[in-house]
């Protein structure tokens, strides 16, 4: 009987999904109502050689029709000798429903692959197979998602990579599909005014899959006017995340989260760090009333 191996695409795990959502849901694309862009920077378990890295850089805007938008978006992942990089293109129709908008987002894009075998430490010097130098690969990949938003609440559901490589022997690979493999996100926010000085943002963003069950970030934040957000997220099974945002300018947004490990690993490791960086070029509505989310 033969057999494959197959290889899920990795989401990237982002603790300040609230200001840089594109990279977890298409369908994001558009909704600050302004050509903005955005970067994030996350290092995990600095202490350990190979430990995970990502960097992702999106840009998107409304069009000229404001029921369509568009993204660009970037990201590098590293763990271990495993390297990716890709770009995905971003489109998203949008309507006006109720007080807010529901938008649909689909992504396409490639991603390259490189497995650098020959950084591994064998006890056995002469096996060829981690004597075979660098492994590379280039693999497609899509994503969809629905989102609805106002300026008081958002709730998105969304699948960011719909496909997986099998491996075709040799150091060939092959695009797959399976719906197991699926990282199925839902997340959702509610802004509550609590006097004109100070608000606090509930959410919560769970992740389904069905080779390794749920995941659920629970976080609440606590807002000064629209200069500072301070607050804290518990994400189950891994770690206690404090977060902080600042906007030195009504377009300039700038966060720093730490994530504090709490499964066994926190006997090795401290844990995580992650700083984003978002600007809002131009507002398609007045500059003092930006989105929220």
């Amino acid at each position: 009987m033969a057999t494959s191996a197959m290889l899920a695409q990795h989401t990237p795990l982002l603790s300040q999904y609230m200001t840089n959502g594109l990279p977890l849901n298409p369908a994001f694309a558009g909704s600050r109502d302004a050509f903005s862009v955005a970067g994030s920077m996350r290092s995990q378990w600095t202490q350990f050689d190979g430990a995970p890295k990502n960097q992702t850089f999106s840009i998107h805007a409304p069009m000229k029709n404001e029921s369509l938008a568009f993204g660009v978006l970037l990201f590098n992942d590293e763990i271990g000798v495993t390297h990716e990089t890709g770009i995905h293109a971003i489109g998203a129709y949008r309507v006006k429903l109720g007080q807010g908008r529901l938008s649909f987002g689909l992504s396409a894009g490639i991603s390259n692959y490189r497995n650098n075998w020959n950084e591994v430490i064998t006890t056995q010097h002469q096996d060829d197979v981690f004597r075979s130098g660098d492994d590379r690969y280039l693999l497609p990949n899509c994503g969809a998602g629905v989102y609805y938003y106002t300026r008081k609440y958002f709730v998105g559901l969304s699948a960011p990579f719909m496909l997986t490589s099998r491996y075709a022997g040799g150091q060939k690979y092959a695009v797959a599909h399976d719906f197991n493999a699926y990282d199925v996100l839902l997340n959702g926010g509610y802004r509550i005014k609590i006097n004109e000085t100070f608000y606090t943002t509930p959410s919560a963003l769970v992740k389904y899959n069905a080779g390794a069950g749920i995941q659920t970030d629970i976080n609440a934040v606590l807002g000064y006017r629209d200069y500072a957000e301070f607050g804290f997220s518990f994400r189950t099974g891994d770690a206690v995340i404090m977060l902080v945002k600042v906007k030195p300018t009504p377009q300039l947004t700038v966060g720093y989260s730490f994530d504090y490990t709490i499964s066994n690993l926190n006997r090795y490791v401290n844990g995580a760090h992650e700083v984003t960086l978002m600007y809002d070029f131009k507002y398609k509505t007045k500059a003092s009333s930006p989105r929220f989310f």
